[in-house]
């Protein structure tokens, strides 16, 4: 289902924003 399959990357580039952000902030 494309519905799903866009839902999972949108959450992996959110992760990888999310992950990106906290080790910017944390260093």
């Amino acid at each position: 289902y494309a519905g799903d399959k866009m839902s999972i990357v949108y959450l992996d580039k959110q992760f990888v924003f999310y992950a990106s952000y906290h080790h910017y902030t944390s260093n």
